[in-house]
């Protein structure tokens, strides 16, 4: 990954340190080349998306910290991120996701709108920076409720409707895959 693009700079940096937030920033396990996501395969996340999309192809691609598991990929729709927080939720927790929460998640002082999102897990939202010049900058991502676990799910592409579009299939993918 070329770390001199300003794409990855301000596009996939961003998710990619929600996620290193979401895992307490405690170094993990990066998995070596060539292993797969132990949350969503390939060929199920090319069909949520309906585009060729692989594990990016370098150590940290996949990371499991504790109870959090994190998975990057690449493709035609651009970058994607698949986050899962195991046990994110107390048994019997109401379908919300809290302030709290959503603050383990968040980057930075910007002021970020969420907005309810139905028929996914049991409670989602869509988060988007509120500046309209910075979203053009940085990763919107779907944040899901499913049973005790708490999913983020990010795509870079620069449409929002397409990136809303494709973190929404591959939520649907994801939990109808892990039975949540």
């Amino acid at each position: 990954m070329d770390g001199d693009n300003p794409l990855i700079r301000t596009r996939l940096v961003p998710l990619i340190a929600a996620a290193a937030l979401m895992m307490s920033v405690i170094p993990g396990q990066a998995h070596a080349e060539g292993e797969a996501c132990p949350l969503i395969t390939e060929a199920d996340l090319t069909g949520a998306v309906g585009a060729p999309t692989t594990l990016l192809p370098f150590d940290g691609a996949v990371n499991e910290i504790g109870r959090v598991t994190s998975c990057i990929f690449t493709g035609e729709s651009g970058f994607i991120i698949v986050t899962r927080a195991v046990d994110a939720f107390d048994a019997g927790a109401p379908n919300e996701i809290s302030p709290e929460q959503i603050a383990l998640v968040k980057r930075g002082d910007e002021e970020v709108n969420y907005r309810p999102i139905q028929g996914i897990g049991d409670t989602a939202l869509w988060a988007q920076v509120a500046d309209p010049e910075l979203a053009k900058e940085r990763m919107p991502f779907l944040l899901v409720k499913g049973g005790p676990d708490l999913y983020t799910i990010g795509s870079d592409d620069l449409d929002e409707a397409n990136a809303e579009a494709t973190s929404l299939a591959i939520a649907r993918t994801l939990l109808e895959k892990l039975g949540t």
